[in-house]
């Protein structure tokens, strides 16, 4: 219903909000569930879903933003060990726009404390970032993660889960119509390009389900076997 075509370097997660916010305002749909892969599982996305949109979120775990923090042992103090078997040291908090979450800083204690550079030249356990950087650091979440009120273990969330693979077809059905390699160069035109491709897409579908032929919906070359990309 809605798509926006950017440089492949705009993620597709930061489309996320802006897209849904010009949906909302353009044909206030009620949604009850978004569905959506690992790639949409962070923070900021999550309590839009949960605290805007009033929805529930069937989005998949992505276990590189639940890592809190990476395995390391931890002193009497609470602070970490590096690998070196020192305490590291506390560097203060700050907040990661990009997680969208608080996070403690620990930073490595040859680099920022005196008492141990005089110790040591070299790291114990020759680190290789130790020249090529100022040593390891580690990073922990302090505040609440929006996860954490998520009821991912109701019945409902792998059936609707399962639903994402339908819309998965898209994709490729969006492929059969040149979309892959494109004989265009200007944003503009690739954008023109991108949304005749959607329509072409959706008017099969639209065209089949008129005449009663549910097995034409989804292939554009079933549906025209004169088709050629």
């Amino acid at each position: 219903i809605w798509h926006i075509t950017k440089l492949v370097n705009v993620h597709e997660s930061v489309m996320f909000c802006p897209i849904f916010k010009l949906i909302q305002n353009e044909s206030h749909f009620s949604v009850k569930s978004v569905i959506g892969d690992a790639a949409y599982d962070t923070s900021s996305i999550l309590k839009y879903v949960v605290k805007d949109l009033k929805a529930k979120p069937c989005i998949s775990r992505n276990p590189r933003n639940t890592q809190n923090p990476p395995n390391t042992q931890s002193s009497k103090s609470g602070n970490p060990i590096c690998p070196a078997q020192l305490e590291m040291l506390a560097h203060g908090s700050f907040y990661d726009k990009k997680q969208d979450q608080w996070r403690h800083k620990w930073v490595c204690s040859l680099h920022h404390s005196k008492k141990y550079a005089q110790q040591y030249l070299l790291s114990p356990s020759f680190y290789p970032k130790f020249l090529s950087q100022k040593g390891c650091y580690v990073y922990a979440r302090i505040d609440q993660d929006i996860r954490s009120e998520i009821d991912s273990s109701f019945s409902s969330f792998m059936t609707d889960s399962k639903l994402r693979s339908g819309s998965e077809r898209v994709f490729s059905r969006l492929l059969n119509v040149c979309m892959q390699n494109p004989q265009l160069i200007s944003l503009q035109a690739i954008s023109n390009y991108v949304t005749s491709a959607h329509v072409i897409v959706l008017l099969v579908a639209l065209t089949a389900a008129k005449n009663s032929m549910k097995d034409k919906f989804r292939f554009i070359k079933s549906f025209l076997p004169s088709f050629n990309p």
